[in-house]
C-alpha cells in the first residue's frame, strides 16, 4: 500500500526519501526541550583533540580545597559510575529537581573534580568538559555504599578515546532521554537499567548491548536493548551484530534472562521478548541518513529472525526531535523490500 516503504536493490544504498516513512513512535507522550539534547549532539560531532585534565596525577597527593565537599556527591559519583562518561547537561537533565541550574550543576561536579572524585576531558577549547570518574571517586563510591546508600553496578574505569568517547556519550544521551520521557509519565517507570554490567555477563556470552532498561506501562513489561553505530562498522560488522542478537534470543541463557527480569518486576507468565533500538551515527561523514539505510537495508533482510524486534533512528533526529517520543523511530517490519 501507500504506507509502505520500498528499498532499492542491495547493491544500492536507500535514499533519503526512500527511508523518510513510516515512522513510529515510542509507548511515551512527553515534551521536553530539545536545546540542550542539540548541544550534546553538536559536541559529540565536532570532537577533535582530546585534553585531559586530572588535578591528581599518578603519586601526587590530593588537591587541598577549602571549597565544601559536594552534598550531592553520592548521586554525581553513582551517575558517573553506570555511565563513564558524562556532560554537565545530562546531569541537570537527569536529576532536574537536584539540580535547576547549568551553574549549580557545573559548581558541584567541578568540585568533585577539585577533590579528585572526578576527572575532565575536553574535546577542544570551545567544547563542554566530559566528566568521569576517577579511582580516587571508586572509593569514595565504595565507602559512601558502606554507608547504606545505595548505588549501580560497579565502575569500569577504562578511560575511552577519540570515536569511542563519542560513541559513549551518544549512548548516556539516550539513557538520559529515556530517563526524561519516564520521568514525564506518571503510568511509565524505568525500573531496570543496564550499561556495563553486561561485559562478562554469562547470560550474554559474547554480546554485549551499549545499553539496556526495561519499560514498565499500562499493558505491561518490555526489555529494550540499544546499539549506537558511530559510523566506523562496516556492512559485515553490523549485520554480525544482528546476528548475535539473533543467536542471542534463541539461547537458552538469553530466554532465561528475560523471562527472570520480568518475573522479577511482576510478570505472572513472562515470554522472552524484547525490543532492539539501533541509532545510526555517522561522526566522519556527518551523513547519518547513509547509515541509517545500511543498517535498515540489513535489518530488513527477510530471512532476519530479529526484523520484529528492530526500531531504527538516527542521532540527527534525535538531536533535531522536541523528544524521542517524536515520530523519528523505523520499523524494518514496515519496509516492504522490493523484488
Amino acid at each position: 500500500g501507500s504506507d509502505r516503504l520500498a528499498l532499492a536493490v542491495p547493491t544500492t544504498v536507500p535514499t533519503s526519501e526512500q527511508t523518510r516513512r513510516p515512522k513510529c513512535r515510542w509507548p511515551f507522550r512527553f515534551g521536553v526541550c530539545s536545546q540542550q539534547r542539540r548541544f550534546v549532539i553538536a559536541c559529540i560531532r565536532t570532537m577533535t583533540d582530546i585534553h585531559f585534565n586530572n588535578p591528581i596525577q599518578p603519586g601526587q597527593s590530593p588537591v587541598v580545597s577549602s571549597r565544601p565537599y559536594s552534598r550531592y556527591a553520592a548521586i554525581l559519583l553513582d551517575f558517573a559510575a553506570r555511565h563513564r562518561t558524562v556532560l554537565a547537561s545530562h546531569v541537570q537533565r537527569h536529576f532536574p529537581h537536584v539540580f535547576r541550574t547549568d551553574r549549580a550543576t557545573r559548581m558541584h561536579l567541578q568540585t568533585l573534580v577539585i577533590h579528585g572524585d572526578l576527572m575532565t576531558l575536553r574535546p577542544g577549547m570551545n567544547h563542554a568538559n566530559i566528566y568521569l570518574l576517577t579511582q580516587k571517586g571508586l572509593r569514595s563510591l565504595e565507602r559512601i555504599a558502606g554507608n547504606g546508600v545505595a548505588l549501580g553496578p560497579p565502575a569500569r574505569l577504562a578511560r575511552p578515546s577519540g570515536s569511542h568517547l563519542a560513541h559513549e556519550l551518544l549512548i548516556t544521551e539516550v539513557a538520559v532521554s529515556v530517563a526524561e520521557a519516564a520521568r514525564a509519565r506518571p503510568d511509565l517507570q524505568i525500573p531496570w537499567e543496564e550499561r556495563l554490567g553486561f561485559i562478562g555477563a554469562h547470560a550474554f556470552g559474547e554480546l554485549v548491548p551499549d545499553y539496556g532498561f526495561l519499560i514498565k506501562h499500562m499493558q505491561g513489561l518490555l526489555a529494550c536493548f540499544v546499539e549506537v553505530f558511530s559510523g566506523e562498522e562496516s556492512p559485515t560488522r553490523m549485520r554480525q551484530k544482528l546476528d548475535q542478537y539473533a543467536a542471542w534470543a534463541a539461547r537458552p541463557e538469553g530466554q532465561a534472562f528475560l523471562v527472570e527480569l520480568y518475573r522479577r518486576h511482576g510478570a505472572r507468565e513472562p515470554r522472552p521478548q524484547f525490543r532492539l533500538l539501533l541509532v545510526a551515527h555517522d561522526r566522519r561523514m556527518g551523513n547519518d541518513r547513509r547509515k541509517l539505510n545500511q543498517l535498515l537495508w540489513e535489518a530488513t533482510t527477510p530471512a532476519r529472525p530479529t526484523r520484529e524486534r528492530i526500531w531504527l533512528t538516527t542521532a540527527a533526529d534525535i538531536e533535531q526531535a522536541p523528544s524521542i517520543d517524536a515520530p523519528i523511530w523505523v520499523r524494518p517490519k514496515d519496509v516492504q523490500l522490493q523484488e
